[in-house]
């Protein structure tokens, strides 16, 4: 709650846009701050945050204005003026790819000066990361394109809504081994709400945002 500054970065498909949006609605639910969301997605991945304004908003979370042509956003506006405000909580949501990584590079310096804490989101499930190739591979080219190298794991071993105790913890402890060779481990690990008892403390609990694209309004909740 403490982290003013945070960037969501991973794969598309590996939790990042849950996890930057679960956090965000979290954040302003217990600090009662504001707080700005930025979509800097410019692909078109799985789960899209600006397709879940709405059900951000209800929690107070605000977006700044972002056109968008031909279904692709363009670039929000006031990206190095919000990570400049020290009182400000931001949260960046990074493309899942080496050309979202490379438009955010612009704003690394930006980045760094607001000492923003970014969260390198891996599920050891999907086929991008099953192998210590894999994450290497597409480690050096996000890290590169976005030219952020001081990045912190979260480890998403999440197989959808019928994933187990046993299969959540078989692939966390496949992501550990995975990044030993790296000499990598992950410091923090997300989990689906319906699996917060098995999952522990500390995590970073999560429900899917995309059923309250579908029709859930978490202002309810």
């Amino acid at each position: 709650m403490s982290q003013k500054k945070i960037v969501a970065l991973g794969e598309a498909g590996s939790g990042k846009t849950e996890l930057a949006m679960n956090l965000a609605a979290q954040i302003v639910r217990k600090t009662g701050e504001p707080l700005r969301f930025l979509d800097m997605d410019q692909t078109k991945p799985l789960l899209r945050a600006r397709d879940s304004k709405d059900a951000l908003r209800a929690y107070g979370v605000t977006f700044t204005d972002q056109p968008e042509y031909a279904d692709s956003p363009l670039m929000p506006y006031g990206v190095n003026e919000s990570l400049a405000d020290p009182d400000l909580r931001v949260i960046l949501d990074v493309g899942g790819s080496y050309a979202g990584a490379l438009h955010t590079g612009q704003f690394a310096e930006a980045v760094k000066r607001a000492e923003a804490l970014c969260l390198y989101v891996i599920n050891p499930y999907r086929s991008f990361s099953d192998t210590t190739e894999h994450i290497a591979q597409t480690l050096e080219a996000i890290t590169w394109a976005c030219h952020l190298e001081d990045l912190h794991v979260v480890s998403n071993p999440y197989l959808g809504p019928a994933t187990t105790a046993e299969e959540y913890w078989a692939g966390h402890e496949r992501l550990k081994e995975l990044l030993r060779p790296l000499g990598m481990r992950p410091e923090f690990r997300m989990a689906p709400a319906f699996l917060a008892e098995a999952a522990g403390d500390p995590c970073i609990l999560i429900e899917p945002f995309l059923s309250r694209v579908l029709g859930y309004d978490p202002a309810e909740a």
